[in-house]
């Protein structure tokens, strides 16, 4: 699967990184140091679960044009600056792409549908403590590593059922919701 992790931090870089650490074909959208530190010297998690690895030589690019279309988008900037990116979310998302948006609250969903097209986004949560520790490098902390999908208009899908199997292999608590609606809420 070819994926688009955009905000590499430490929601972004973590759940990112175990996919990249899976097999699959992740492109880390960052900027600044951290974007400088992920193209010198790879991606490095350090987790109190998972132990430390290096997703090395790590894709990452700043600009989502250079990436192209993907079979998935993992959103995880921070809330507040969804606005700004949504607009920038368009080369990454083609026929068959999945938008995931992993942000605090329960409206990344709706910002993100004036910019994208019908039925690319489902609804998505996560619960982990971890935070870019410095450029190039992200701490997870604790064994909270939870990450739900669902479909918002329709039941458990295919699509979704692939990206969490990517997950779980990894060792992360992931699952498919039958009613993400709630999940977002609860």
């Amino acid at each position: 699967m070819k994926i688009a992790v955009v905000g590499a931090g430490g929601v972004g870089g973590y759940f990112g990184g175990l996919l990249a650490r899976g097999g699959q074909e992740v492109t880390f959208l960052a900027r600044g140091e951290h974007l400088r530190a992920i193209r010198a010297r790879g991606l490095r998690v350090v987790s109190s679960t998972h132990g430390e690895f290096v997703i090395s030589p790590a894709r990452a690019e700043s600009d989502p044009a250079r990436v192209g279309v993907v079979d998935y988008v993992l959103v995880a900037v921070k809330a507040f600056q969804l606005e700004a990116a949504a607009p920038t979310l368009s080369p990454l998302v083609g026929k068959g792409t999945t938008v995931i948006p992993l942000l605090n609250g329960v409206e990344a969903h709706d910002l993100l549908r004036p910019h994208l097209p019908a039925g690319a986004i489902v609804g998505g949560l996560c619960a982990v403590f971890s935070q870019v520790e410095s450029p190039g490098v992200i701490r997870m902390e604790g064994r909270m590593r939870r990450v739900v999908v669902g479909e918002l208009d329709g039941p458990p899908s295919e699509r979704l059922d692939r990206i969490v199997a990517v997950w779980t292999g990894q060792g992360a608590d992931a699952v498919q919701s039958g009613d993400i609606r709630a999940a977002l809420w609860t």
